[in-house]
Formats: C-alpha cells, structure tokens, sequence
C-alpha cells in the first residue's frame, strides 16, 4: 500500500494470495512504479467476500512495465478518482468474479475522469467485460493489444464483451486484435463518448450465453462516435457492424 504523497519503487516482486488488494496506490501527489512483477491470485476481503482486485490506484500516478496479473478477483487493474496508470508489456489473465455475488471479473477498469495507457499488452480470459472505461474526462490509450475469450459475468452469463466505452470517455486504439469474446467485441454508448480505432482486427465475437443472442463486432449506440481506420470484421456472430439510435 502506496498513499498519502509516497513514492515507491518495486522491482523483481511477487505479489501472492494477499487479500482485498495485491496493490493499492492512494491519494493525490502518490506515485508507484512496479517493474517486472507477478501480482496473482489475491483473494476476496473475508468480512464480505467483496473485492481481490490486483491493482487499485484511486487518484494516485502509477506505471507497470512487464508485470503480470493473473487470476486476481473482481478487476486486475482499477483506476478512479482522477488516478493515472501508464503501462508497457502487462498481461492481464483470467481475472475471476468476485465472491459473494459472482459479479465483474474485469481486465481493465477505468472510470472517474482517469487515464490509462497500454503499450503492448494482452488481456486475456476473464470476465464480463475485458476492458472498460467511461465518465468524462476518463481516457484510454491502447496501441498494440489484444483483448481476448471475454467470458460472461457469472451471475446471469450475459456480457463477456471486449472493450466497453461509455458515458462520455474517450479512446485511442491503434494496432489491436478483439477476439473471441462474447455478445460484442467493441461497444461505444452514450452522445459525448468517443473512440478512435486503427489497424484493428475484431474478430469471433460468441453470442451471448444466457440466450444464445447477438455476437456483434462493433456496436456504436445513443449517440456515441467511432472512427475505423484499416479494420477487418471477421467471424462474427449476427453482424459485423451495427449503429443505432438518433445522433
């Protein structure tokens, strides 16, 4: 636990079977670089059986070169409150539900006018949804990822989606591969929301679980707006590309 103004500095670590959190970077002014780590297997808090994230980061700045998270709960890297994560060569694998209610097992999530950005990374094997970022001011920047076997949310087997943006957030995607995940590989909602994709593969999007419906590439909703340059919808379930709603 990073907080209150600290700077700290990892390297060659194994984070293991911790609770509630493997990592937490708190606080504005709070800085954290992890460097060729292992951050796995971090397990609910017992009093609920509520969270097990990997890395939390809540207003804090923190920077990830060749780490790897894998099979953590609920999310394997969380960023809010105007917090700041920059990473290079990460993979994100397997990230379970979380205990007492069988909800999220998210790769990425961002949220509360954050910014996260990936240089090189695999997202692979969990759940509900792979990446996800939305509210104003929240931005990603992707380049050179793949977002992978997106399995349903356990508790009523719908989602499994790739990349979720939403509410107003904004994304640069260059260079990336979607495939194999469930109900929809790419969706933007909401007016305001804006995503940028280049030299993308979305490919082999399943339908959803619970009823065996939809299987879109890249849906684009309620107002929200997507550019594609050089993309390639292949395999996928009921269409291809999909825009509706006024705006």
């Amino acid at each position: 636990s990073v907080q209150a103004g600290a700077t700290a500095e990892l390297s060659n670590v194994t984070v293991d079977r911790n609770h509630d959190a493997g990592v937490v970077v708190l606080d504005e002014g709070t800085e954290f670089v992890l460097t060729a780590a292992v951050v796995t297997s971090t397990q609910p808090r017992r009093t609920d059986m509520d969270r097990g994230a990997g890395v939390v980061v809540q207003g804090a700045h923190v920077e990830l070169a060749q780490v790897l998270l894998d099979q953590n709960h609920t999310v394997g890297v969380l960023v809010t409150e105007s917090g700041s994560a920059v990473m290079e060569d990460i993979a994100v694998l397997r990230t379970q539900p979380q205990v007492s209610d069988l909800a999220f097992g998210r790769g990425l999530h961002v949220h509360g006018g954050s910014s996260m950005s990936v240089l090189r990374g695999v997202i692979d094997g969990n759940h509900d949804i792979g990446v996800i970022g939305f509210d104003p001011g929240t931005n990603l920047q992707l380049e050179d990822i793949a977002i992978l076997n997106t399995q349903p949310q356990r508790t009523d087997m719908a989602d499994g989606r790739g990349l979720d943006l939403s509410d107003g957030a904004t994304a640069q995607v260059v260079r990336a591969l979607v495939d194999g995940n469930h109900t929809v590989g790419v969706v933007a909602f909401e007016r305001g929301t804006r995503m940028t994709l280049e030299d993308v593969t979305i490919s082999n999007t399943q339908p959803r679980v619970s009823d065996m419906s939809v299987g879109r590439g890249l849906s684009v909703q309620t107002g929200a707006e997507v550019h594609v340059t050089r993309g390639a919808f292949v395999g996928n379930h009921e269409v291809a590309i999909v825009a509706f709603d006024p705006g």
